[in-house]
């Protein structure tokens, strides 16, 4: 059962989906240039009855309009099930939509970060899935980077960086830009940010 918090950013990302992009970008990651970005129906599933849903699915098209979708997963915690099934989601999503398919990892927590990070070989010579990785050291712990920041990118923040001592003024970058936010989405994201702190 997932958790608040995995639901939390889950959340975040299906109300701006953008940021899945912004982050691989700002991570030094070179993700197609994104057109018409809209979030797509998660089930990644085949015929095997067995369900098989990612967290979230980012379709888009890039600047030649041709088609991409990205895999956006929330990972709280080492799954050493997720090096199976990342690589299963990724070739369901390429064979239906016949097209470039990437996968981006969340993980506000160091470890899992680095789990992450590791590379995924398949067996096939050449076949190896390394994931983009968003963990704590892509989130900058100085509330000054996130003065014109959504709050979305502030609450990832928060997750990743709540329990240190420091974290005191990326809560009141939070409290700002939550202040701007509009939507349901608005007790969602406190949640989450009381949750990190």
């Amino acid at each position: 059962m997932p958790s608040a918090t995995h639901e939390g950013l889950v959340t975040a990302f299906r109300h701006r989906p953008q940021l899945a992009l912004e982050l691989v970008r700002g991570a030094g990651g070179r993700p197609p240039a994104a057109r018409n970005i809209t979030v797509m129906e998660a089930d990644l599933g085949s015929v095997d009855p067995t369900e098989r849903r990612a967290d979230l699915v980012l379709r888009y098209s890039d600047r030649k309009d041709r088609p991409c979708a990205m895999v956006v997963e929330v990972q709280l915690d080492v799954d050493e099930d997720k090096f199976y099934r990342w690589p299963e989601f990724l070739a369901n999503l390429a064979g239906r939509l016949h097209a470039k398919v990437f996968l981006l990892v969340i993980a506000p927590n160091a470890s899992v970060a680095a789990w992450a990070r590791g590379k995924i070989a398949l067996g096939h010579p050449g076949w190896i899935l390394v994931p983009w990785v968003i963990g704590p050291e892509e989130l900058p712990l100085d509330a000054a980077d996130y003065a014109n920041a959504s709050v979305e990118m502030v609450l990832l923040a928060l997750v990743a960086h709540g329990r240190k001592t420091q974290a005191e003024a990326l809560l009141d970058a939070f409290a700002q830009a939550v202040d701007d936010a509009e939507g349901n989405v608005v007790p969602i994201y406190e949640d989450v940010a009381w949750a990190a702190v």
